[in-house]
């Protein structure tokens, strides 16, 4: 499906993040590492500011971006299969993890260039160089788990 509407990049931007939230969780859950356990709590409350960050941004600009049509972003490019997280050992969470965190840094990457209002693209243009900062914490913590 096409994001084609400033509503469906917020919406799709919400869920992924969500979905990120959720697995951050569950990884919690089954790793025995302290490390990327404090990490991995890191990243959910993280995520949960950039959730209430999208929700805000949508309800303060919608009105102004409802007529305008953005083209090239599709929702098939972002997905990732997360229905088997049953993982055993440490490096296999930190694949998790990394996968969604590239996932979130592309999207809003190509996002904060599709969206023609300035406020918002800078917001996802933050986001996006926030999410690097993370992959290279996590691939460095990676070393540890090896």
């Amino acid at each position: 499906m096409s994001l084609t509407t400033f509503g469906a990049i917020m919406g799709f931007a919400v869920e992924i993040i969500g979905q990120t939230i959720a697995a951050c969780e569950a990884l919690i859950e089954r790793t025995n590492h302290p490390a990327l356990k404090e990490m991995l709590q890191g990243l959910a409350g993280e995520e949960e500011k950039n959730r209430s960050l999208m929700e805000k941004a949508r309800r303060e600009h919608v009105t102004e971006m409802i007529l305008e049509p953005i083209t090239g972003l599709h929702e098939g490019e972002y997905e990732i299969g997360l229905k088997d997280l049953g993982q055993k050992h440490d490096a296999d969470l930190m694949r998790v993890a990394l996968m969604l965190l590239e996932r979130e840094k592309k999207f809003f990457q190509d996002a904060s260039i599709k969206i023609p209002l300035p406020e918002v693209a800078r917001i996802f243009k933050k986001i996006s160089q926030k999410k690097e900062e993370t992959l290279e914490k996590l691939r460095a913590l990676g070393l540890n788990l090896i």
